[in-house]
């Protein structure tokens, strides 16, 4: 790599300590059996001109229900949670059963999942009856570092701009509007060799969220074949991301994948992404030495609803 190495994560970190609302971070209980390392994908400590802070974990088969993520809120920060199945032949299976809690709102999850989370909205419990087939779960804070305000923080004195809900919402009020489930294509856009691109997140969906994020499954089948256009985003940020999809090795992508951007080519082998700050122009070269499916994201962080960011191809 050369000059825009510095934009790029390719080996991620555990971000155990980040997470305070999870885990070992909390309390004595410890993170459930089955959930793999909190890997910090991208954070102002890895790349720091980026402006948000992203996590990912594999959440692996289980028969036993579990409590992952405790109830807290960000304050400063609108937040936006991914549950992603593993499957490229079924995208919109999640491989089990998750629950969400938002504002009070208790929400059962069995597909793959967006949902766009206000500041100062409390959110969690997060945990799941059963999984079946391991999926993977992103957390993205439009904050460049993660910071929230926890049930256990107010029982240690801590004070909270708004405080925790003390139960469902209100007869008539709902948050099921927040949420993009089992995402569908529909061809408005199409990934390289002709694969199928899912809108895990936008504006038509969600009008309030403050990004947008498209899921695309790149297979043997795509290897050699790219994205042919370059591109740039004169009024926001764009986060790339590349997930693989073998749960016995989290860290690991499964192919190669070359990322362009101002003309300079960058090859990554691992699971990671890239931030892209608005007026780079960039495109996706493709993929090549593909043993294994592997997740695609492109998540445009254009903050003000009711505006688009300018793409100039």
């Amino acid at each position: 790599m050369g000059g825009y190495n510095h934009l790029f994560v390719t080996d991620m970190v555990d971000a155990a300590t980040d997470y305070v609302n999870e885990g070992e971070a909390f309390d004595e209980t410890g993170r459930p059996a089955n959930v793999g390392r909190p890997w910090r994908l991208m954070a102002r400590f890895d790349v720091p001109v980026a402006t948000t802070y992203v996590g990912v974990s594999w959440i692996h088969p289980t028969v036993e229900p579990a409590l992952w993520v405790h109830s807290h809120v960000h304050e400063a920060s609108d937040e936006v949670l991914f549950w992603l199945g593993s499957n490229p032949a079924a995208p919109g299976d999640l491989g089990g059963e998750a629950y969400f809690d938002l504002a009070g709102e208790r929400h059962v999850l069995t597909t793959t999942t967006a949902v766009f989370i206000p500041r100062r909205h409390w959110h969690c419990p997060l945990g799941w009856q059963h999984v079946e087939r391991g999926f993977r779960f992103i957390s993205l804070d439009l904050s460049p570092a993660y910071e929230s305000v926890n049930d256990k923080d107010l029982a240690g004195g801590a004070a909270a701009a708004v405080p925790p809900p003390g139960g469902p919402p209100a007869p008539g009020t709902s948050y099921e509007h927040l949420f993009v489930k089992d995402p569908a294509s529909d061809g408005a856009l199409v990934g390289p060799g002709g694969a199928a691109v899912y809108p895990l997140m936008t504006r038509a969906a969600v009008p309030e969220t403050t990004l947008q994020a498209w899921l695309t499954w790149v297979g043997p089948e795509h290897a050699g074949v790219g994205w042919d256009h370059e591109e740039v985003h004169t009024e926001a940020d764009e986060l790339l991301i590349w997930l693989g999809s073998d749960p016995a090795d989290e860290k690991a992508l499964g192919a190669a994948l070359t990322v362009e951007i101002e003309g300079e080519a960058h090859t990554v082998t691992t699971t990671g992404a890239v931030f892209i700050p608005k007026g780079l122009r960039h495109r996706v070269l493709g993929a090549h030495e593909i043993a294994r499916p592997f997740s695609f994201l492109a998540v445009l962080l254009d903050r003000y609803p009711g505006t688009e960011a300018e793409v100039v191809a």
